[in-house]
């Protein structure tokens, strides 16, 4: 039975195209497995064939029920230290794409993932703007790597905090935890070489942020970063169960239980 309202498409499918979308694949090839997927009437559905529009239209409704359970049930308690910094991604002409992500060190959860033209004040008070609405109280220190927007944006914003701007060609170690997340980022983003909409590479960047904060696992750590940031979700998660138990929060409100 499907109970997602926003498409005709049953949990097993959206949660097969997402987990295709964070493995990296391009739209040309999930079409071809989703139509190697219908085409062995798995799960009784009839027949049928899966656009590159349909994907995305996918990843825009799923980005979106992401960030509104995400709302409802991340609040992150007093933390010691956020990173910021970014990644570059063509999108065309020479240009290129910003990604700016904000990242809570001791939970490795991602608070925030921007995507804009640029790395300018504006963007930089996004970016950190997410990380805060997701969190309940400003970090200690904030890292960043001399980028003078990122400064500025922090001193605006999180008062009482220390502002800790190095650059890279000082001290290259000194945002490392970030460094590592966009790394993995850029494996998955930059297998399609260029993006047209900015729209489109942000909900793409949300739904890896997800991926990373619902799955990910530090080495000899055995919860990924929504546990330790508070959220009680069952041990086995699947894109599927993640899928659905959002759709449920938003759809009824019901989020004490998820709550540590």
């Amino acid at each position: 039975m499907n109970n997602l309202k926003w498409t005709h498409f049953s949990p097993d499918v959206v949660a097969l195209i997402v987990t295709q979308l964070v493995s990296g694949t391009t739209h040309s090839k999930i079409c071809r497995i989703m139509s190697e997927f219908f085409s062995t009437d798995h799960l009784n559905q009839q027949t049928t064939r899966i656009s590159r529009r349909t994907i995305t239209n996918i990843a825009d409704k799923v980005a979106d029920l992401m960030r509104k359970f995400e709302s409802k049930v991340l609040k992150l308690e007093k933390s010691r230290e956020w990173q910021i910094d970014e990644i570059f991604q063509k999108k065309g002409n020479g240009n290129h794409f910003k990604i700016i992500n904000v990242i809570d060190v001791d939970t490795r959860y991602i608070l925030a993932t921007h995507v804009s033209e640029s790395r300018g004040l504006k963007d930089a008070l996004a970016a950190l703007n997410k990380a805060i609405n997701n969190a309940r109280e400003l970090p200690e220190v904030l890292k960043c790597d001399g980028h003078v927007e990122y400064k500025k944006a922090a001193e605006r914003l999180m008062s009482g905090v220390k502002i800790q701007s190095v650059p890279k060609s000082k001290d290259f170690s000194h945002i490392n935890v970030i460094e590592g997340t966009q790394n993995r980022m850029r494996g998955t983003i930059s297998r399609r070489k260029t993006y047209k909409s900015m729209k489109n590479l942000q909900n793409l960047a949300d739904i890896f942020r997800f991926d990373h904060n619902f799955f990910f696992r530090k080495e000899n750590v055995d919860k990924p970063p929504v546990t330790h940031a508070g959220i009680n979700l069952p041990s086995n998660l699947t894109w599927k169960k993640i899928i659905q138990i959002a759709n449920l929060v938003v759809e009824t409100k019901i989020v004490d239980q998820l709550i540590l």
